[in-house]
């Protein structure tokens, strides 16, 4: 019943597809993020198109952090369409990168939250998997 936007990213300096930026939407009522990823599962696969659900507003004001920490403001987009973005098209951030440059300065630990719960999701996917390979059939009680 409400309206939407569906984004997908055209990267240049990063990867092609933009897998490992994040998407941020901001329309009158609130923000909304997402992460694009790449990948399959047993049961499903992620899509690089990223839809926001956008309520009743009519519009909503773009960003993406690049995967290399730099970010790009894309302006106001109107609902009800697919759009692509494309990395090296917006504005940059200045004050978000320089943000990004700073973090970089420090520990390799401190990692952002999004690297992390990428890297746990993967880790959860693959045990899974190999779980998934391990198990055996039950045998019929007429076998045997």
């Amino acid at each position: 019943e409400g309206n939407w936007l569906a984004v997908r990213l055209e990267g240049r300096k990063n990867n092609r597809d933009g897998v490992g930026s994040v998407i941020s939407a901001r329309t009158d009522e609130h923000t909304q993020n997402r992460l694009v990823g790449a990948g399959h599962a047993y049961t499903g696969q992620f899509s690089l198109e990223q839809v926001f659900g956008m309520g009743q507003s009519e519009n909503a004001q773009l960003q993406v952090r690049w995967p290399d920490g730099s970010v790009e403001d894309f302006g106001t987009h109107q609902a009800g369409g697919r759009i692509v973005l494309t990395e090296g098209e917006g504005r940059p951030d200045p004050l978000a990168s320089s943000v990004a440059d700073s973090s970089a300065s420090t520990a390799s630990g401190d990692r952002p939250s999004w690297v992390r719960m990428l890297s746990l999701f993967a880790v959860a996917v693959l045990a899974l998997f190999f779980i998934s390979q391990t198990r055996t059939k039950p045998k019929r009680k007429d076998q045997t």
